[in-house]
């Protein structure tokens, strides 16, 4: 969740937790998972063939956010999730039941939301084919209008006063934990949350016609403009009167961070100071900056902007997160542009200290930054790292005599793609199975049965504890080693110590914590990893839930639980096989965007236009072409 080196966490009702971001408390008989990989001595050897199942793996990730999924649902695939968020209104009569649940809580955080919706799009963009050949692509997309639906709702005006809900849900108040102090299934928050304290929008606002009143959220106005932008790429063969609504809404969106710029930081409602302590945002340019560059992607075949946006080296820190967005601006901009400058921000400020072993590199393999998250951090830069090297790829044939040596500089060659992908397949397989155990709910062998998420463990269908105190129920989802009741698919955890050493323990949540954040980047490592064995003609089966355990076995899953009915031909979620031929919505996958595959018009990741690069005014200012895109 978090991204410092030291928090404090107050205890919800009955129970006070100390922690920091280096150490979990843990009990005394609780001894540390010993890994068992071999040492890495000098280069990785990437596998002539995938050492595991890609496919399946990126089926789970896909299946982990219907565990997180809020509000009516529209197609039912866990027996222990149904219908939630039933009194998610705004004050302005906003819809906000929809998306998703940030962790094991059910907060809706504006930042890490909107930057999981923009990276699941982001995906999806970069991979289309790949999702598609592994009947991911119709899931993928149910997830980008998941999102999508959620930050337009997020948005209202009465024509003088703009209001952005930023926050959904209340973590605390000063007399103890509301969300973070439930701990039951999502289904019954209403009926049993501390003090009876339902949850609360928190807005981010601007005037034009006061001044003083404006609290502007530059930097979740900013991320939902881009998730929108995407999303309608995304989605504008299937369903173009939505897309088009998602492109409106996004022009909207950035407009309002462009005039009220600030961050949420310094704002003054709870609901914020509380995201602060978990989500400190530092800075609103790079998520404007990303804001730019995906109007500028979703707008075409419209003309070509002016200027587009640049970025600056100090945009590029060695972390990529729902805080650091500056790698996702560079790589996109280098994808639309063919500009090596971007490319080698890129080599300078991030990929060559992971390539050359730092911040620091396990004994094992995993590429550390640091403990809260630690794959996470190892993912999201593999994620980039592949999709450079597939622009790299395509660059190369441009490069000429003339500018070779400044591509060479630059990391735009051969060889230095076949760095990123080794380094990518690395991580993947470090996560997989390589250290000797599996960082994946659900997959390998000795993956997390304790896991720091509620649901799995007290659900609507199995919660021996209904009705008791929260601090009650939560002393027991702490310190209980019951595993967590039902399997939570795909999940990846927090992960790891430098020293690759590892507590299957809720207690210790920095190393069991699941987030929405940490599969995001993981879902797009996955289809790079995929892509890369395809581009070396090995094949992927498409994997289903045929032999999951989903809970439906359960004594109190029935029929009466509604559960869903497929179609007799769908391969995704039963047994029946997929298409020898798969392609595009073929294998009914997932349940689609308004219930057909789509995806943008060319090829993953490419853009048929290409434009220069603009000069950053100073380290904050921007080449702002708002005005452009609202007259488009």
């Amino acid at each position: 969740m978090l991204t410092g080196a030291f928090f404090i966490v107050t205890g919800f009702a009955g129970l006070a937790v100390a922690q920091t971001g280096l150490e979990a408390p843990r009990s005394t008989n609780d001894p540390p998972v010993t890994p068992s990989g071999p040492v890495v001595n000098g280069p990785y050897q990437v596998p002539d063939a995938p050492k595991y199942d890609y496919s399946q793996v990126l089926h789970l990730s896909y299946l982990f956010y219907h565990s997180q999924i809020s509000g009516p649902l529209k197609h039912r695939r866990l027996a222990w999730r149904d219908d939630s968020c039933f009194l998610c209104k705004g004050d302005y009569g906003e819809d906000l039941s929809g998306g998703w649940y940030e962790a094991a809580n059910t907060m809706k955080w504006g930042l890490p939301m909107g930057w999981t919706g923009q990276q699941l799009n982001w995906n999806v963009w970069q991979f289309k084919e790949t999702m598609a050949s592994v009947n991911q692509l119709d899931e993928s997309l149910f997830w980008v209008r998941q999102g999508a639906e959620y930050f337009m709702n997020s948005y209202s005006t009465d024509g003088t006063v703009e209001r952005l809900v930023g926050v959904f849900g209340l973590s605390e108040v000063p007399q103890g934990d509301v969300d973070f102090g439930y701990f039951g299934p999502p289904e019954e928050y209403e009926m049993w949350v501390p003090f009876g304290i339902q949850k609360q929008a928190a807005y981010c606002v601007g005037s034009p016609n006061n001044a003083t009143a404006n609290k502007g959220c530059s930097d979740i106005a900013g991320v939902y403009s881009a998730a929108l932008s995407s999303a309608s790429v995304l989605l504008r063969d299937s369903d173009s009167t939505f897309a088009s609504r998602c492109l409106a809404m996004a022009k909207t969106l950035y407009n309002f961070a462009d005039k009220y710029r600030s961050t949420y930081d310094s704002h003054p409602d709870q609901g914020f100071k509380n995201m602060h302590k978990w989500y400190p945002s530092g800075k609103y340019t790079d998520e404007l900056a990303l804001a730019s560059v995906w109007l500028h992607i979703a707008s075409q075949p419209n003309p070509t902007p002016k200027n587009i946006l640049g970025t600056t080296s100090e945009w590029l820190p060695i972390a990529v997160s729902w805080a650091e967005v500056g790698s996702a601006v560079s790589t996109l901009l280098f994808q639309i542009t063919g500009d090596v400058s971007y490319a080698q921000d890129l080599r300078d400020s991030l990929f060559d200290a992971y390539l050359d072993g730092a911040p620091a590199s396990s004994s094992i393999g995993l590429a550390y930054y640091m403990l809260w998250g630690s794959l996470r951090y190892a993912s999201n830069v593999a994620m980039v790292g592949f999709t450079m090297a597939e622009a790299i790829d395509r660059q190369l044939p441009s490069i000429t005599a003339s500018n070779k040596a400044s591509a060479d500089r630059a990391g735009v060659s051969a060889s230095y793609a076949t760095e990123l992908r080794r380094f990518g397949i690395q991580q993947v397989n470090y996560v997989l199975g390589d250290n000797g155990r599996s960082w994946v709910v659900g997959y390998g062998e000795k993956y997390p049965k304790l896991p720091y998420h509620k649901s799995s463990y007290n659900s609507l269908i199995d919660y021996p504890l209904r009705g008791r105190p929260q601090g009650d129920v939560g002393q027991d989802f702490l310190l209980s080693r019951t595993p967590n009741r039902f399997i939570l698919y795909g999940a990846i955890g927090g992960g790891p110590n430098a020293d690759d050493s590892y507590y299957d323990d809720r207690e210790a949540y920095q190393y069991t914590e699941v987030t929405q954040d940490y599969n995001a980047g993981w879902t797009g490592t996955l289809a790079g990893a995929i892509s890369y064995y395809k581009s070396k003609g090995s094949t992927f089966k498409p994997f289903s839930d045929c032999s999951l355990d989903l809970g439906w076995k359960h004594p109190n899953a029935s029929e009466a639980t509604r559960r869903q009915k497929w179609k007799s031909d769908d391969c995704y979620h039963t047994c029946s096989p997929c298409p020898a031929n798969l392609t595009s919505g073929s294998g009914n996958g997932g349940s689609g965007a308004n219930g057909g595959a789509s995806g943008n018009s060319t090829t993953s990741g490419q853009l048929p236009f290409t434009v220069g690069r603009s000069t950053l005014l100073g380290s904050i200012a921007l080449a702002v072409f708002a005005s452009v895109y609202m007259t488009l």
